[in-house]
């Protein structure tokens, strides 16, 4: 979802004499010759056909402070996987990210994501990220231990804050 949404910012980026070099990058800590492969395959190549005026290069950092040094510098690369939004609101809070929202706007992004996930990536009512996966989170409750203590299986977050504080005391 991420490189099909990126796709409509590539003919933004400024033209130069020659080609221009478009930076994606990402927190790599255990690649390997396969998982490149397969960024190339699936991410970069698709792209570089779309776009072959452009340079399109990929620039894996192995540690999170490579990137903050960079960023804080001015530098760094022009699109980057995230662990997720928080991570960009880290950079929104500092100005050092783009604000998307015009972006999203003139390229309907909303239509294209799940709106609970739009939200999520929305800082002070701007769009500064673009989600790219979600995960599952599952509860198991042992039955044996609800019955023994008369408690109620919870539906919402704050039920389960509650039993929490109960489960605690």
């Amino acid at each position: 979802l991420v490189s099909c949404l990126l796709l409509g910012l590539i003919p933004l980026v400024g033209l130069a004499s020659q080609k221009p070099k478009i930076v994606f990058s990402e927190l790599v800590t255990s690649a390997t010759d396969e998982t490149t492969a397969l960024y190339e395959k699936y991410i970069l190549n698709p792209m570089r056909e779309r776009f072959p005026d452009y340079d399109i290069q990929f620039e894996p950092f192995s540690d999170r402070q490579t990137l903050n040094v960079q960023i804080a510098g001015g530098g760094g690369p022009d699109f980057v996987l995230l662990d997720g939004v928080t991570d960009a609101f880290e950079f929104a809070k500092a100005g050092r990210i783009v604000d998307l929202t015009s972006y999203s706007e003139k390229y309907k992004w909303e239509e294209e994501v799940f709106p609970w996930a739009y939200k999520t990536a929305e800082y002070n009512g701007k769009l500064y990220s673009i989600p790219n996966s979600f995960e599952g989170m599952v509860m198991y409750f042992n039955d044996k231990v609800f019955r023994d203590n008369g408690w109620e299986k919870p539906t919402t977050a704050a039920e389960v804050i509650e039993l929490s504080k109960a489960a605690l005391s």
